[in-house]
């Protein structure tokens, strides 16, 4: 994306009335903790805000009353519920390649909160999911073998980035609820010993092959393909049988070698970080089976209901929104800190990384000018009990404004309850270590959200949640959060350097 020579300030949010009222708010708050003084939202202006399966309480944010009511009319200048229903019902949306974002109409069961999409465009996605669902019922009841005779033991995921993540999340979150005696595994690192320590662990006779790409073009994953295809020709395993596509291109998976009918389609509407909701997550239903594959995305469609029609004050992916907003662009927070207190969400990180800084890691609004103001934040964190013998001395007393959130669940993950209680008396005490203050001009804007649980509706929502919040913030900052051309001009330099012309 060029930045335009004909730039002004004028047509930037920063403009805009409210944007400019934060601003002297935030120089307000910022001069009372270098003061040394504690500025907290507290409980009468940040009640729990609940939304399907979860609370977050912004007690503890580093803000004040005056600045959550400009945050609103931030929220309203930006046109976020105008922007919204623009994007559910299928209005073009990313402005760069003049295409949707209807992420969300492949998880619309009901089929009500995307109910102005295209007729041919549902048609496709609903062929797509039935499609999804007969493989993964044979493939649990047995009707499906692999080959000689063998049942299904191991799926393997060939992709990068939004062709991994998200399955990957559902898949080690959900484990514990999948069938024994199956095995999921990911190869996404060009690096040839991902493939190799494979290779020692899979039942080549109960193997299937996953090769996920929207363009089937993905350096990493096409190389990953062809020697995996070259491993399992060696050892006698049929196409057929055993190798499958997720891709946008199906002539190029067919001239692969993988046949026309273990081809899914990935539609142009949806971006890779937003796609495990189709059949980018065909290894999850594969693996978890269709039951738990579809509760999870009921849990999505609910927190999409959620998001298209609660006014914008209670709506819970815009007060996030304007949360990251606030602690990043006006509190000069750089980094948000992500920590989970669930062993479940292990992998929640990684795929919130690539969701918040490939979509919002830009510096020029979605009509080619540039900011003057900060956008994505660094996203970084992990398992919060891990992350207090490592970096959580840099979160109590390190220098410099923090966001951090904090995430748990009402119920333990395992059946162990005195490391249920242990676990939880942590996060409390962090959430209430992490909110007082260490040094003038030094502070965290903490938030807490809460799960009721953590079952496959629970994870939906999860993910629905911060999707939404996302590309909400995107809207804030006036930038396009659904491609990224930074990655796109990574690329090129490496195929420039592989031909040796770099």
């Amino acid at each position: 994306m060029e930045q335009s020579s004909k730039s002004t300030s004028g047509s930037l949010p920063s403009s805009t009335p409210a944007w400019r009222a934060l601003g002297s708010l935030a120089e307000d708050v910022l001069a009372q903790a270098r003061a040394g003084r504690d500025i907290r939202l507290g409980d009468l202006h940040a009640l729990p805000l609940s939304a399907p399966a979860m609370t977050v309480d912004g007690s503890r944010l580093v803000m004040t009353d005056d600045a959550l009511g400009r945050l609103f009319d931030l929220g309203r200048e930006r046109r976020l519920e105008a922007r919204r229903d623009a994007m559910l019902r299928g209005d073009v949306v990313n402005r760069s390649e003049q295409r949707a974002a209807l992420h969300a109409l492949l998880r619309d069961v009901g089929g009500a909160v995307c109910g102005d999409a295209a007729e041919a465009l549902r048609a496709s996605v609903d062929a797509t999911r039935a499609r999804m669902r007969a493989l993964a019922e044979q493939v649990h009841s047995a009707e499906r073998a692999a080959s000689r005779g063998s049942p299904v033991t191991d799926v393997v995921n060939i992709g990068i980035g939004g062709s991994e993540f998200g399955a990957r999340l559902v898949c080690d979150a959900l484990q514990d609820l999948a069938p024994r005696g199956r095995r999921i595994h990911f190869v996404s690192s060009v690096d040839g010993l991902e493939i190799a320590r494979l290779a020692e662990r899979v039942h080549p006779p109960g193997t299937l092959f996953v090769v996920s790409s929207k363009s089937f073009s993905t350096v990493e994953t096409l190389l990953n393909a062809k020697t995996l295809r070259a491993w399992s020709d060696e050892r006698g395993l049929d196409a057929e049988q055993h190798w499958f596509a997720v891709t946008g291109k199906s002539g190029a998976a067919e001239a692969f070698g993988i046949p026309r009918a273990n081809i899914f389609d990935v539609p142009d509407c949806v971006g890779g970080r937003f796609s495990a909701w189709g059949s980018v997550g065909l290894p999850a239903a594969l693996y978890l089976g269709w039951p738990l594959f579809e509760q999870w995305l009921k849990g999505g469609s609910a927190a999409d209901s959620h998001f298209a029609t609660t006014p914008l004050e209670a709506n819970l992916p815009v007060r996030l929104a304007l949360m990251n907003v606030w602690n990043t662009t006006f509190l000069g927070c750089s980094s948000h800190c992500v920590v989970s207190y669930d062993y479940r969400l292990a992998q929640f990180l990684p795929w919130l990384q690539q969701l918040e800084m490939e979509s919002n890691g830009k510096s020029v609004t979605e009509d080619g000018i540039a900011v003057d103001y900060p956008t994505a934040p660094v996203v970084w964190g992990g398992l919060g009990n891990n992350g207090q013998h490592t970096y959580f001395q840099f979160l109590r007393e390190g220098t410099g404004p923090k966001a951090i959130t904090v995430i748990g669940t009402k119920t333990a993950s395992s059946r162990y309850p005195e490391h249920a209680a242990e676990l939880d008396a942590h996060r409390r005490g962090q959430v209430t270590a992490l909110s007082r203050d260490t040094s003038a001009g030094s502070f965290n804007s903490v938030s807490q959200l809460m799960l009721d649980d953590l079952g496959p509706s629970q994870l939906g929502a999860l993910m629905a949640t911060f999707e939404h919040a996302t590309v909400c913030s995107g809207w804030l900052w006036g930038i396009n959060s659904f491609d990224q051309p930074g990655v796109e001009f990574g690329k090129q330099v490496a195929r420039q350097l592989r031909a040796g012309t770099g």
